[in-house]
This record gives structure tokens, sequence and C-alpha cells, in this order.
């Protein structure tokens, strides 16, 4: 039996417009971080977890990186076809 929650932190946080890339992606993946440690933590040891992304996105950027625009999502190109994939085995292992 397993359990599947869906966490929509990183599509919410790109719907708008914000600061340059690194600094924007850098705050989604902190923000994205404390809520999964925090999952994590409520759950019992030896759980496998695996976290993967539903669809990649492209998020433009202003001609002096400044700030990006609203993320886009549902295209072919690489970054909105290839999402990322880890698991992990939560608590003691023996």
């Amino acid at each position: 039996l397993g359990e599947v929650m869906k966490l929509d932190l990183v599509e919410a946080r790109l719907r708008g417009g914000g600061p340059g890339y690194d600094e924007r992606l850098e705050a989604i993946a902190e923000e994205v971080a404390q809520v999964t440690l925090r999952y994590i933590e409520s759950l019992p040891p030896r759980t496998l977890l695996f976290l993967f992304g539903d669809h990649g996105f492209r998020l433009p950027s202003s001609p002096d990186g400044r700030t990006t625009g609203p993320a886009t999502q549902g295209g072919v190109s690489p970054e909105e076809v290839l999402v990322p994939g880890q698991a992990w085995l939560v608590g003691g292992v023996h």
C-alpha cells in the first residue's frame, strides 16, 4: 500500500513574475525543502519516499536578468518535458 501526496507549491510560485532566475529558484527550493522535511518527519522509519515532478517549465528572464516572468508549461522543450525524480529511505537503516 502507498500514499500519494501532491505538492502544488512550485506551480503556485511560478504563476506570476518574480526576482532573477537564480534567486527565484533558490527561494522556491528552500520552501519546498522545508515542507518536504516536515512531511518526512511525520513518516515512520524505513519508509521509501519518492519525489518527482509531474511536468517541467520554462522561466523567462528579462534582458538584464533581474526579473523573471510567469513560467510556461505544456510545450515540447527539454525544460518542459524532462522532470527530476529522487528516492529516499527515511529513518535509520540497519
